[in-house]
């Protein structure tokens, strides 16, 4: 059966970028099925979405259910509890896990009839506002190929990467770089500031240099402005090191830089920074 847009799509997981894509994926004209334990959120998808009772009403009320939770336990949770209510349900986790959860995940849904698809998302807030998240996909192919007016709904682009654990070994991969680069624009940025150079013409030359990149350029005008208000919370960016290491130890990959990476986000962690943008690891050097 083609996907149309009388399927009803489901989103476990409100948060900081659940609420976006669905918001992108409501004005796509598709129906919407969502639960929460917070009034305000419940008010704000009122008169948006179709309101479930709970996680477990909306993968009951839903077609397709698309997963936005931090971790691999929820998701685990809510189809443990589910079981033969994922008969002919697709499921799909845009959530970053270890590629041995995604099996894992896989195996339970497929057990009791369902369909699941890892397809994990690239960006942060304002990507997820504007529609414009990159999302990388492992899976069967043609069934992905059906999803794609769900898909381009909340996403500029979509890399297909094979079988899964495909997607998630691609998206940790890609989360090694970004944090080194995060982490090395702070280290620079405090670098900077502490030799007495203009930390706006610092920042101003890496946007108009051979270093000029979008991630940089989305932290620029919130590091002058001290604004440490969650894009990427460093509290995500610390457990995907531990993903990252956990799979580089299974493979024999040496991380020599990673691990002082994330050493690194660690104490920032520790410091009370999880819910503060990953940007704010800067208070932590400047410790130093």
């Amino acid at each position: 059966m083609d996907f149309s847009k009388d399927t009803k799509i489901g989103i476990i997981g409100l948060g900081s970028m659940g609420q976006p894509i669905a918001d992108n994926i409501i004005k796509a004209g598709f129906q919407v099925v969502v639960s929460s334990r917070t009034k305000k959120t419940v008010e704000y998808f009122k008169n948006k979405a179709i309101i479930a009772k709970s996680p477990l009403d909306v993968v009951k009320e839903s077609d397709t259910i698309l997963f936005v939770l931090p971790t691999d336990k929820e998701i685990k949770e809510i189809i443990s509890v589910a079981k033969k209510g994922l008969r002919r349900k697709t499921l799909i986790n845009l959530s970053t896990i270890s590629p041995k959860s995604s099996i894992e995940l896989s195996e339970i849904v497929e057990k009791f009839g369902g369909e699941y698809f890892e397809c994990p998302i690239s960006g942060s807030r304002k990507p997820a506002i504007d529609g414009t998240l990159l999302l990388l996909t492992a899976g069967a192919t043609e069934k992905l190929n059906s999803l794609a007016s769900l898909f381009s709904s909340f996403s500029r682009k979509t890399v297909h990467c094979g079988k899964i654990p495909n997607a998630s070994k691609m998206k940790l991969a890609n989360n090694l770089l970004l944090i080194t680069m995060v982490n090395g624009l702070m280290e620079a940025v405090n670098f900077a500031r502490q030799i007495g150079l203009s930390e706006k013409e610092y920042l101003e030359m890496i946007d108009s240099g051979p270093m000029v990149n979008p991630v940089y350029k989305s932290k620029h005008q919130k590091i002058l402005d001290d604004d440490y208000s969650p894009q990427a919370p460093l509290r995500l960016a610390y457990k995907d090191t531990r993903l990252i290491c956990d799979l580089a130890k299974e493979y024999g990959v040496s991380l020599p830089l990673f691990t002082n990476h994330r050493k690194l986000l660690k104490k920032g962690f520790d410091s009370g920074l999880g819910d503060l943008d990953i940007i704010s690891i800067i208070k932590e050097l400047e410790k130093r």
